[in-house]
């Protein structure tokens, strides 16, 4: 079992880790091949793409046999009512000057500022 994960994370590195990082494993693998007199060549002509299933599959048992849990990436979704829209609105530039200054006071994004107002006054 421990080696078909070894033999899945050594496939899961040759067909899913960016170029920059294969290089980095082509060069540590190169100077491990010169002391040992092995062809570290892999032959990329016959590789092919990962399938999603096999994605899962390594996943799984990289959780099951090491305890990993791969990292969410991205931005959270929002909930339904929390979505805004995007809108285009012509503001008078006092306005504008006035959001952008309370916005620099407080850290936050001018945007946000004029959301609040315009939100307090709806109720």
């Amino acid at each position: 079992m421990k080696l078909t994960v070894v033999c899945l994370l050594w496939w899961y590195l040759r067909c899913v880790v960016s170029k920059s990082e294969l290089l980095v494993l082509d060069l540590q693998q190169n100077k491990n091949a010169k002391t040992m007199n092995q062809d570290s060549e892999f032959p990329f002509e016959r590789a092919r793409r990962v399938t999603p299933e096999e994605h899962q599959q390594f996943k799984e048992a990289l959780s099951k046999q090491f305890g990993l849990q791969p990292r969410k990436r991205g931005r959270p979704a929002k909930e339904q009512d929390e979505k805004y829209e995007p809108i285009s609105i012509r503001l008078h530039p006092k306005v504008l000057t006035w959001a952008k200054a309370e916005a620099q006071r407080r850290g936050i994004g001018y945007q946000t500022v004029i959301n609040e107002v315009l939100l307090a006054q709806i109720g």
